[in-house]
This record gives structure tokens, C-alpha cells and sequence, in this order.
């Protein structure tokens, strides 16, 4: 189901969801092959293709493990510009299948030129697996020890880098920072499932393999349920399906800032129309203002003065 989600949908297609399409395809293959070298092939060619297969994909799967603790220590701890994303890919998948193919032709060589070796494999023969304690320790159980190791340093250092930002940093690199929690749980899962492994086989406690089985199991189950049951990718689901966005758009910086400035713009135009309209209405109220908005001073014409002619008697003469 997990790799059949992310063939189908186009955006999950990044860097790392290229690397954990890689690692689920190494634990499917690893784990079917391993379950068909059932008891009634033993001994044939099918057994012994079925053991290289197996062996081979089983450290593909810690190899892509170790690609992600990589890939999300070279995220956080980068400061310029990211790397191209498909000329890290690719190196990505050199490392991932040229490691292991380098061990299983390894003791390959060493089958075919020395079968009777402590350090041959003996593929198929009489289980479909590696069937010498020396082979299987240097060619199975000290890659796989060694890769666990690297991937719990290189959380351990992602981690500690994180802790050491501030908090601006932090808040921008949340999404990463979820990545990495679910990285840290699949390693404890892988990381966990073989120590019961190796706890069985070098003790020869009976009980210790119920564990490896159930954890082993359950790889592909913790993939899909952390990776693939998540509200982001129902919802792109959905929008394959029906053909359109369901749902509300996940708002991220850039949509952010932008939405900042549209209510910004429409603020300063709404706060721009309110005061013209209130402008107008002054304007309209008081008749007194001029044009071009200056106090005109009402000139009151004075009353005309009517002059009173006033008589005055005429003096007498000194008679």
C-alpha cells in the first residue's frame, strides 16, 4: 500500500520520499523472498536464489535506513544553499545499491572459489539463507551492526544541532523536525528488531525469536502507518480521486507573507476610501469652506448710516 501511495501521487515524489520508497521496496522484496524459502525448497536452486536475494535486499534496507539518518543530518546541518536534489539522489542510490551488492558478491566469489571455507556463505544449503556462523557474522551482522551504529550517531548529532538553533530557526524548520522524529522511530524499529535477532542466534534463546518475528514483521506495517496514514496525503489522495482540491490549502511562509500583505493593501485602501468619503461630508455640512478647502470670513456689510439733517433756529440778532 505504501509504495502503491507514493508511485501514484507526484508530490510525494521528493528527495525523501524517494529515499523511503527505495528503503520500502528493500523490505518488501527482502522479507517476501525470505518467507518463500520455505522448508520444501531447501536444498535447490530456487533456495539458493531466494538466500542471495534475500541477503542481498535485507542489507539494502539498512543501507537506505542509513541513506535517510544521512540525508536528514545533511539537511539540518547545511547553512547555504541545499544541494540539487537530483544530484543527491543519485549519489543516494550508489551508496544504497552498490553497498550491499559489493558485500553479496563478496561472499559470493568466496563460495565459488572456496566452498568449503568457514567464511563461505553456503546459500540454500540446508536453508535458504546463510547457513555458516562465520559467513553470516562478516557478512550480514557486522555491515547491518555498523550501519545501526552510524544512524544512531547521526541522529544523535542531528538532533543536537537542533537543540542549538534558536527558536526563529526551530519554528522554520518544523516540518523537518517531524520528519526527523518518525526517522528516529523507524531506526528503534529496524535497530530494535535486530538486536533481538542477534540476541537469538549468538544465545540460543528460543524466546528471543517470537520478538525478531513479530518486529520483523511489522517493518512494513510501521512504514505505512507513519508515513501514509497522515492527513496530507488522504487529502492528496482525494484530490486524485475526485479530481480537486479538497480541504483548506496547508499554509506555509511564503503563503503567508503574501496574505500579510493583500490584508495590508486592502486596509490601507479601505482606511484611504473612508477618509475621502468623510472629507466629502464636511465639505457638504459646512458651507463656509472654499473649494479648495480653505475658511472663507463672511463679509457683513454694515447697515448704510442715514444722516439726520438737524435744524438749527436761527440766532436772533442783538437788536
Amino acid at each position: 500500500m505504501h509504495i502503491a501511495v507514493y508511485s501514484a501521487l507526484p508530490q510525494l515524489r521528493n528527495r525523501p520520499g524517494k529515499i523511503l520508497l527505495c528503503l520500502s521496496i528493500s523490505v518488501l522484496i527482502a522479507q517476501a523472498t525470505f518467507l518463500a524459502g520455505s522448508e520444501w525448497t531447501q536444498g535447490t536452486r530456487f533456495c539458493y536464489g531466494t538466500a542471495i536475494t534475500s541477503h542481498l535486499f535485507h542489507l539494502a534496507a539498512f543501507f537506505w535506513m542509513n541513506v535517510l539518518a544521512l540525508d536528514v543530518h545533511r539537511t539540518f546541518r547545511s547553512s547555504g544553499r541545499p544541494p540539487s536534489t537530483t544530484s543527491a539522489f543519485l549519489k543516494y542510490s550508489l551508496y544504497g545499491s552498490l553497498g550491499p551488492a559489493v558485500i553479496v558478491l563478496a561472499s559470493g566469489l568466496v563460495e565459488y572459489f572456496a566452498p568449503t571455507s568457514p567464511w563461505s556463505p553456503s546459500y540454500g544449503a540446508p536453508f535458504c539463507w546463510i547457513n555458516r556462523p562465520w559467513a553470516l557474522a562478516g557478512y550480514f551482522l557486522v555491515p547491518v551492526f555498523l550501519l545501526l551504529l552510524m544512524n544512531a550517531v547521526l541522529f544523535a548529532l542531528t538532533a543536537v544541532s537542533i537543540h542549538m538553533t534558536d527558536k526563529q530557526v526551530k519554528l522554520a524548520r518544523q516540518e523537518q523536525q517531524q520528519r526527523l522524529s518518525l526517522y528516529i522511530k523507524l531506526a528503534v524499529v529496524f535497530g530494535l528488531t535486530w538486536v533481538f535477532g542477534f540476541a537469538a542466534a549468538f544465545t540460543r534463546i528460543q524466546w528471543m525469536w517470537y520478538p525478531f518475528i513479530i518486529f520483523c514483521g511489522l517493518q512494513g506495517a510501521f512504514i505505512f502507518a507513519s508515513f501514509t496514514c497522515k492527513r496530507s496525503v488522504s487529502r492528496l489522495l482525494r484530490e486524485a480521486i475526485t479530481g480537486r482540491k479538497a480541504g483548506r490549502p496547508r499554509a506555509d511562509s511564503s503563503n503567508l507573507q503574501s496574505m500579510r500583505t493583500s490584508i495590508m493593501t486592502s486596509s490601507t485602501a479601505l482606511a484611504s476610501i473612508v477618509r475621502g468619503i468623510g472629507e466629502k461630508e464636511v465639505r457638504r455640512a459646512t458651507p463656509n469652506h472654499s473649494r479648495e478647502g480653505t475658511p472663507l470670513i463672511k463679509r457683513v456689510s454694515a447697515p448704510p448710516v442715514t444722516q439726520h439733517h438737524v435744524v438749527q433756529p436761527k440766532s436772533s440778532s442783538p437788536t
